[in-house]
C-alpha cells in the first residue's frame, strides 16, 4: 500500500504514506474539510510537523477499561442500575447510570471492578396479571 513513487530518500514520508488506510486518502484534513496530500515536493513541511498535536478522532471503547466510569461504579454503586443478570440483549451494558443513562460494559479487563462490587441481585419476578385475583 502507499505511493509507489514516494521519495526513497525520506523514510518518514515513505512510512507515513505506507501507513495510510487507502493510498488516495489525504495526509491531512482541515476542519473546513479541505485536504492536503504530501508528496516529494513538500519536504519543507515535515520538520514543521514534528512535535505538533493533531485533532484526531478516536473510537470510544464501550468496554470497561478501568477509567472514570469504573471508578464511579465502585465508589457510588447506588447510582448505577445493575443489569448483569437481567439483560434483554446480550450487547446491553452491564451497568447503567441512573442520572446520565450512560452504559458501562465490563469484561475480563475489569476484574478489579467485579471484586469490589456486591454480587448481582436476582431479577425481580414480574406479576402475572392474568392469574392475579382481584377482589
Amino acid at each position: 500500500m502507499g505511493d509507489p513513487d514516494a521519495d526513497t530518500d525520506n523514510p518518514v514520508l515513505k512510512e507515513e504514506q505506507d501507513a495510510q488506510v487507502k493510498p488516495k486518502h489525504p495526509d491531512f484534513k482541515r476542519k473546513d474539510r479541505n485536504s492536503l496530500w504530501l508528496g516529494k515536493d513538500e519536504k519543507w513541511v515535515l520538520p514543521k510537523l514534528e512535535g505538533l498535536q493533531f485533532d484526531v478522532p478516536t473510537a470510544i471503547s464501550k468496554k470497561g477499561d478501568g477509567g472514570e466510569p469504573c471508578n464511579d461504579l465502585v465508589q457510588n454503586y447506588a447510582n448505577w442500575w445493575d443489569n448483569r443478570l437481567n439483560k434483554r440483549n446480550a450487547k446491553a451494558p452491564d451497568f447503567k447510570h441512573k442520572e446520565t443513562g450512560k452504559g458501562l460494559w465490563l469484561d475480563s479487563s475489569s476484574e478489579w471492578v467485579l471484586e469490589k462490587l456486591p454480587p448481582p441481585l436476582k431479577p425481580k419476578q414480574s406479576v402475572d396479571t392474568e392469574r392475579t385475583l382481584v377482589s
